[in-house]
Parts: C-alpha cells; sequence; structure tokens
C-alpha cells in the first residue's frame, strides 16, 4: 500500500506547478507522513495499517519528488551527481545510527 501511495503523491505532485514554498511544503509532507506510523506501531487492524501506509506513501512520494526537483534546480550541473551521491550515501550511513537510538 506504501508503494501505489507513493506513486499517487509522486504524480500528483509532479503534474502541478511546483509550491511557492517548496522547503516548507517538503517538510510538512514529510512531518505529517511521519504521524501514520503511530497507527501502525499500536494497532494489530490490516485495514488501519494499510491506511496508514498508503498515507505514508502520498507524503514521502510527494516530498521526493520536491526534493529531486529542489536538486536539479538549485545545483549547478557539474556538481549535480556530486550532490546527488553525497545525498545518497548521508542517508544511508546514518541509517543505522537511527537503529541504533530508536530500535528495529
Amino acid at each position: 500500500f506504501f508503494g501505489f501511495g507513493s506513486a499517487l503523491g509522486a504524480l500528483t505532485v509532479s503534474s502541478r506547478r511546483m509550491p511557492r514554498r517548496y522547503l516548507t511544503t517538503m517538510m510538512a509532507m514529510w512531518g505529517l507522513g511521519s504521524v501514520p506510523l503511530i497507527a501502525v506501531g499500536v494497532t494489530s487492524s490490516f485495514p488501519l495499517m494499510a491506511l496508514a501506509t498508503f498515507c505514508i506513501g502520498v507524503t514521502d512520494g510527494a516530498g521526493m519528488v520536491i526534493w529531486g526537483t529542489l536538486l536539479q534546480r538549485r545545483v549547478p550541473t557539474e556538481m549535480l551527481g556530486r550532490v546527488s551521491s553525497l545525498d545518497f550515501f548521508v542517508s544511508l550511513a546514518f541509517m543505522p545510527l537511527s537503529f541504533a537510538i530508536v530500535g528495529p
């Protein structure tokens, strides 16, 4: 259900104009998208978990489209590969640290 939500969020955002306050919109999407994780953690109801992961997917997909667009618009072309690589590396490098802090 996450994948369906992510596709819907990405298609919705990419088919419209970039929001004027794109950083605020992106951070709001990702922030609001973390709220349904509470439902995943406290319920054993499959339909509720499916709805929660769908909502997480919508906000994650929308935020990722804004982030990708932001990178391509703001980073000089000759630096885009390096910046994208660093972005991906840092995201993956801190994953074990987040697991150590929060738990699996």
